[in-house]
């Protein structure tokens, strides 16, 4: 365990652990700053993090201010006040809310792939500290931190070897954009 992961478990720190690599998007661990993120799977020797951006989102710039929101809050309140609710509901939801109510997903920036043959085949455990923000993969004496910075604002990659020279790697870039 790290030293990062020993300090948040006698902290009582919270601590999100697993034995095996992320088979699907939903299982990877997330890490973020506000603006800048990334999945984590935690597949070493060929790991993939999926980096996203708040700016990048499908569709264009939208105001989903409804015009007609002011000037029904008045009555939706005496809906309200009068014990109607499922009225002042449906006048709520016709009037008041955003235009479209959903909002534009966000899209993947880009995919992050990294080759690090040191990392040798065998049993994986990766954790999130949730106190720390740190996402950790461990295999073989090799481990990788990934985080976001929010002062920084990056997204960083650390690789870790317990022996001298074992950290090689190749870095690759996809993205659907």
């Amino acid at each position: 365990m790290s030293d990062q992961a020993e300090k948040s478990a006698m902290t009582g720190g919270s601590i999100l652990s697993y034995d095996r690599s992320a088979s699907h998007w939903t299982e990877a661990l997330p890490v973020g700053n506000g603006r800048l993120g990334a999945m984590v799977f935690g597949r070493w020797p060929d790991e993939r993090l999926q980096v996203n951006e708040a700016t990048l989102w499908s569709g264009g710039p939208y105001d989903p201010v409804s015009p007609d929101a002011l000037g029904a809050l008045p009555e939706v309140r005496s809906l309200i006040f009068a014990g109607r609710y499922a009225e002042a509901e449906a006048l709520a939801n016709a009037k008041m809310m955003a235009r479209p109510l959903g909002q534009m997903p966000y899209q993947p920036a880009v995919d992050l792939l990294i080759s690090c043959p040191g990392f040798s085949a065998g049993p994986v455990r990766r954790w999130l500290d949730l106190a720390s923000g740190i996402a950790c993969t461990e295999r073989r004496g090799m481990m990788a931190e990934v985080f976001a910075s929010h002062a920084d604002d990056v997204l960083v990659l650390r690789l870790v070897s317990d022996r001298p020279g074992g950290v090689t790697a190749r870095f690759a870039v996809t993205s659907q954009q």
